[in-house]
């Protein structure tokens, strides 16, 4: 397996942040935070980007509204569905906190995991 970049300084502090008010269960994978809701991943971040999960018929609308967001893909060629990805960066705040808002919504709606 592949090693994964580290999370910049920057990167862990906007992503703690931005999800600091958000109630859940954070844990760490392949050594990243990662957010869950009622056991369902929904956000979190990898090196440099941060990753929503949010529904499917929404990705167009994303993607089309700035060519930054793209699907997550954290190992080439492996697709995770119903998420997106977009560089954490102070530039994107404001996107970043819009896809926050709508994942969390969304992930609400989702069946309770154990």
């Amino acid at each position: 397996m592949k090693k994964f970049e580290k999370s910049s300084a920057d990167v862990i502090s906007i992503f703690s942040r931005i999800t600091s008010k958000i109630d859940c269960e954070r844990k760490k994978m392949f050594g990243y935070p990662v957010l869950f809701l009622n056991g369902n991943m929904f956000l979190g971040a990898f090196a440099n980007k941060m990753f929503f999960r949010l529904r499917k018929e929404r990705h167009t609308y994303w993607k089309d509204r700035n060519n930054a967001i793209k699907d997550f893909e954290p190992i080439s060629g492996r697709k995770m569905k119903e998420y997106l990805e977009i560089e954490c960066e102070e530039r994107n705040i404001g996107l970043i906190e819009e896809m926050k808002t709508e994942s969390e919504e969304y992930v609400r709606t989702l069946e309770i995991k154990k």
